[in-house]
């Protein structure tokens, strides 16, 4: 009996590991820019993808407003990190469960931007076709898809399984 549990223990803890692991895989590019792996969080009213390792409490430079996020082309956004980054902005204070239009002017229940960070300054792209679906689990993990459009400037499309960041509070309206 001894000899039958500890494999099975371990063919358990291998499975239940690989149930759980977070990820972000996105597809496509914006203005010839990709958006490899780093780092993805959810929080308040944003789902942030970066390709850049950065912990929770690096964020401080996230910004979004009651319509969008709050970033203008060339501004400085107080970060000397170069990075590529893709931010969906919900319209509502938090996030929400469901498949959700995207759209480039409001009333758009979400928005997307992506932008590109040089020394803090920022490229600046808006999206302006697509959906996201995302589900929130009993973990507060958060999983989804995409799939939005830039124009002429390229797609994005991706799959997700991200956690929560507490520093991206809900929007106080």
């Amino acid at each position: 009996m001894h000899r039958l549990s500890m494999p099975f223990l371990c063919c358990f803890a291998i499975l239940t590991m690989g149930c759980s692991n977070l990820f972000a895989d996105v597809t496509g590019s914006v203005d010839g820019h990709k958006l490899d792996s780093g780092t993805a969080y959810w929080g308040g009213p944003v789902l942030l993808f970066t390709d850049s390792e950065m912990e929770c409490d690096e964020l401080s430079w996230v910004s979004y407003s009651k319509s969008g996020n709050g970033y203008e082309n060339g501004e400085d956004i107080g970060t000397d990190e170069n990075f590529t980054a893709l931010q969906f902005t919900y319209e509502s204070a938090a996030i929400q469960d469901g498949k959700l239009s995207i759209v480039g002017m409001p009333p758009s229940p979400a928005f997307a931007y992506f932008f590109v960070s040089e020394g803090g300054s920022i490229d600046m792209h808006k999206a302006t076709s697509g959906n996201i679906e995302i589900e929130t689990d009993k973990k507060d993990r958060v999983s989804g898809t995409f799939d939005i459009g830039f124009g002429d400037d390229g797609t994005l499309k991706g799959d997700f399984t991200i956690e929560n960041c507490v520093n991206l509070k809900e929007r106080h309206n």
